[in-house]
């Protein structure tokens, strides 16, 4: 199959998949833990989409070097049209929304990526593999976020402590305040950022459409800090604190030239600007 075609139907199930949680949040408002829980989750399946986006544009300057790339193109579509099918629909409950959730992430991981690692390119190879593995964390921690409401769906075994691999649901102040310990999974999302951020655009380091309102700014922004603000982690190598540190000077510029009606006026002109370029 031709690649970019294979990476633009990759980027538009994460890209729909990141609508449908941020479609869930906006509907379970009355829910503000599932609200803010589903928010998370569409910044990252944001992120994922980034990702493949990036890949595309390397591949599309010279397509002789990655070769051609083999997914189950059937079943993503039919994935995208599950999901369009669902944001058509009337609004869930956060229990159906989270089974929901489980289901696609499960079929993202298992059939989207897996087979087609074993044949990639290397390149090609290791963002897949980044993405099969993202996908089996949200596993993880809608697995986990689904045994602490104590839902029949549940596994039995998880912990419930895999929730908080991302940002905490309910956050205390972005920066000061209590430190926390460094995770694995966060160390990978320092890397990740560090390696990305330069290449993404404003709306994409704080995983906002570029339509945001003021108030949706500052609630990305947040929470972007409670996660990557350099203070509220400890026991951490001097490499990864610069990184972090590098990594939160972006999104600090990102907000204050959203957060400004004259700055942002002018980034959107340079940006339509590039766009048509």
């Amino acid at each position: 199959m031709n690649i970019l075609k294979a990476l633009d139907q990759l980027e538009k199930i994460e890209m729909r998949i990141g609508h449908l949680y941020e479609w869930f949040s906006e509907n379970l408002k009355d829910d503000p833990e599932a609200a803010a829980f589903f928010y998370r989750m569409s910044i990252d399946e944001s992120a994922h989409a980034n990702l493949v986006k990036y890949q595309r544009r390397l591949v599309s300057r010279n397509m002789k070097l990655f070769g051609s790339l083999e997914i189950d193109l059937d079943g993503v579509q039919k994935e995208i049209a599950r999901v369009e099918a669902i944001l058509s629909g009337e609004p869930l409950p956060a229990e159906a929304a989270v089974k929901i959730a489980l289901e696609i992430e499960n079929s993202a991981a298992e059939t989207h990526y897996r087979s087609a690692i074993e044949k990639a390119e290397s390149g090609i190879a290791n963002l897949l593999g980044s993405l099969n593995f993202l996908d089996c964390k949200h596993v993880g921690v809608f697995e986990a976020f689904a045994a602490g409401r104590g839902y029949s769906f549940a596994p039995a075994n998880v912990k419930i402590s895999e929730i908080h691999a991302g940002p905490p649901l309910k956050a205390p102040e972005a920066a000061g305040g209590e430190q926390s310990e460094i995770s694995g999974e966060m160390l990978e999302k320092i890397e990740h950022y560090h390696k990305w951020i330069e290449t993404m655009d404003f709306y994409e380091i704080l995983g906002v459409k570029d339509y945001a309102s003021d108030e949706q700014i500052r609630h990305a922004f947040r929470l972007r800090a409670i996660e990557f603000h350099p203070d509220k982690h400890m026991h951490i190598a001097e490499d990864t604190r610069q990184k972090l540190s590098a990594i939160f000077a972006c999104m600090t510029n990102a907000y204050a030239t959203l957060m400004s009606p004259d700055k942002r006026n002018e980034y959107n002109n340079t940006r339509s600007r590039r766009t048509r370029h």
